[in-house]
């Protein structure tokens, strides 16, 4: 019985052994789990730094082109305005000019009239004056 106790006890201490060994293992095994997630997060986490990194960049590059294409519509707006007030100048210019030739050429009209007129009386004058020149001639025969 002593044996068998015996027996007893080391198969229990064999298995106790097992269990210790097998907890080992699992043990190792979990640790190189650890290992390996503690790996990969690190690696998640460098890249999630990269990332916000990048994000960053682009958002500082994108508000600098907004600001830049701000600027740029400001510019094109102050220009805008400036050919608008350039092309009121231009159309008042115009009209003016306008009627100023519609003066001149009413000027113009008016001066023909009288031109013509004086023509016309001039042709008289010269046509009375040829008729007392004839007069004349005839009176001294």
């Amino acid at each position: 019985e002593l044996e068998s106790r015996i027996a007893g006890t080391e198969t229990r201490e064999r298995e106790a052994d097992k269990r210790r060994l097998d907890a080992e293992s699992e043990r190792d095994v979990a640790r190189q789990r650890i290992v390996t997630q503690a790996e990969r997060i690190s690696s998640l986490e460098k890249k999630l730094d990269a990332l916000a990194t990048r994000a960053n960049a682009e958002e500082a590059k994108a508000k600098d082109d907004a600001s830049a294409s701000s600027l740029r519509v400001a510019a094109l707006e102050r220009q805008l305005t400036e050919v608008r007030a350039l092309l009121a100048d231009a159309q008042l210019s115009r009209e003016r000019a306008s009627d100023e030739v519609q003066s001149h050429e009413k000027a113009c009209d008016e001066a023909e009239a009288r031109a013509k007129d004086l023509a016309e009386r001039c042709e008289r004058v010269q046509t009375k004056a040829k008729q007392n020149q004839n007069e004349l001639d005839l009176a001294r025969k």
